[in-house]
């Protein structure tokens, strides 16, 4: 079956329509990943009061912002159309499902040691740590994992590329410069003085392509599963 014969279902972008489930439950997905993010969100800044600006210092922070502005305008368009707002959370969209990927697995894997350690300095804040981060690298990810193969919005590598590319330019920028600022690296092996440097930005990219490549197999998965179908009926 050739994929360029219908454009229609690979390159879709709709809101409303759903995979494998009710146009409801994508709805209520998105509501408590929205709630989900918010709730996170407010008990990081709230931890940072009045630094108001630090948590922006970190990826994570802007990963659970994007889903959470993401999951707030597909709620907004899948009720009411705007083309506009539809393509701009379309792009917002092609540069948060990978991020999310990167976000989790690099936290996982990389930042483990830093955070395990950071446990064991503060004991009386144990739990807190634990069950925020647990919902910021994990619970954030998961939600995003739910929109992803529920959704009917398509992700293509031009966009993709573009948007992930400005991205990572942007939060580089403002990494570094935040390094200098606060005397201490953001993330411990980005300290932009040893070698641990470029492997973690290289590690973090692929990582980044890894998230791409992932969402986009699911998404063509998604167009045979429904192409299939289709054909079937004809």
């Amino acid at each position: 079956m050739d994929l360029k014969l219908n454009p229609d279902f690979l390159h879709k972008v709709c809101y409303r329509s759903t995979f494998r489930t009710s146009f409801l439950q994508l709805s209520a997905y998105r509501g408590l990943g929205l709630i989900s993010c918010l709730l996170q969100l407010g008990i990081v800044w709230y931890f940072w009061w009045p630094q108001v600006h630090k948590p922006l210092y970190y990826l994570t922070i802007w990963g659970n912002l994007m889903l959470a502005i993401y999951l707030l305008l597909a709620l907004i368009c899948s009720k009411h159309s705007n083309p506009t707002l539809e393509r701009a959370n379309h792009l917002l969209y092609q540069a948060t499902a990978p991020t999310l990927v990167l976000i989790m697995i690099f936290f996982w894997t990389a930042l483990l040691p830093f955070f395990l350690l950071m446990l064991e300095q503060d004991p009386d804040h144990f739990w807190f740590h634990l069950v925020l981060n647990v919902g910021l690298h994990f619970i954030t990810p998961l939600f995003g994992a739910l929109e992803i193969y529920y959704n009917q919005v398509c992700v293509k590598p031009k966009d993709t590329l573009l948007v992930c590319g400005v991205l990572a330019l942007v939060y580089m920028t403002v990494n570094y410069y935040a390094t200098i600022a606060e005397g201490a690296p953001i993330y411990p092996p980005v300290d932009w003085e040893t070698y641990l440097t470029p492997v973690s930005i290289a590690f973090a990219l692929l990582l980044e392509y890894l998230g791409y490549y992932v969402v986009r197999k699911i998404w063509m998965y998604k167009v045979v599963a429904q192409m299939t179908v289709t054909s079937k009926k004809e």
